[in-house]
């Protein structure tokens, strides 16, 4: 689901946000029954005191199955992604998981609409972005590099903890190597050699990070090295390669961090 830039891309799949709300307020599921109401974190909107927290986040869960079957339907694949924006950083009024299931069917909506608009949001900035570079793809490992670059930027625009970031950019590095015309299982494969041993990093990552990703993936992407050749070990200074997961010589090189950007 979501592995194709096709699937998602807003060109091809209209999206009318001034009906949303009527949309989906007939198309909501009836709320999961939560004994004892809104239980004292309500504000964020867990559900449920009387019941005991497995079973009512089970409860969630499918209610937010059906939600997504339901937005599907009507506008199209795309729209099943509505409940990420709590993995990319939903604005407080969001969904985050499961926690905004809340009693009160009105709020529940609100909350769904909200997070709906905020995924669309997030489409139509990738668009640009990739419809931005690719006219410039194709072989050329520094244009992939580039558009890398660029999409793992906008990608931060999306994410939320600073644990959260790898799966927004992933996913976006993806969908600019289906944009391409690269089969989604070998974009995963790709995308998840760029990352490396980033994937288990809890921190946000920093500009010269960012520059060995991109560096990494139009590597892998086009079989060529990408940027400047680090100097040869008898000019006495680093190469381009280190052992142990090391910064690179091209990647010490950008030293300005990532600015997140909301």
């Amino acid at each position: 689901m979501l592995d194709s830039w096709a699937v998602v891309d807003p060109a091809r799949h209209p999206f009318d946000r001034a009906g949303a709300p009527a949309v989906v307020r007939s198309l909501m599921p009836p709320l999961p029954t939560m004994d004892g109401g809104p239980g004292p974190g309500s504000g964020s909107g867990r559900p449920g005191s009387g019941r005991r927290w497995p079973d009512a986040g089970r409860a969630a869960d499918d209610w937010r199955g059906r939600m997504t079957a339901a937005l599907v339907g009507h506008y199209g694949e795309w729209a099943g992604g509505w409940w990420w924006t709590g993995w990319i950083g939903a604005s407080p009024d969001g969904w985050y998981w499961n926690d905004p299931i809340v009693t009160d069917a009105a709020r529940t909506a609100d909350r769904v609409v909200t997070s709906l608009g905020a995924w669309r949001d997030r489409l139509e900035r990738l668009a640009v972005v990739i419809g931005r570079h690719g006219p410039q793809l194709g072989a050329d490992p520094a244009a992939w590099e580039a558009a890398a670059t660029d999409v793992i930027t906008a990608a931060f625009g999306g994410a939320g903890e600073a644990d959260e970031w790898q799966g927004p950019c992933q996913r976006s590095l993806v969908w600019l190597l289906t944009a391409a015309g690269i089969p989604p299982r070998d974009s995963d494969d790709l995308a998840d050699r760029a990352l490396g041993r980033l994937y288990d990093s809890w921190v946000w990552p920093t500009a010269a990070d960012v520059a060995d990703i991109a560096g990494r993936f139009a590597a892998a992407v086009t079989g060529a090295p990408t940027g400047p050749a680090g100097p040869g070990a008898t000019a006495g200074e680093w190469p381009d390669t280190w052992p142990h997961s090391w910064p690179s010589w091209r990647a010490t090189k950008v030293t300005r961090p990532i600015e997140r950007r909301r």
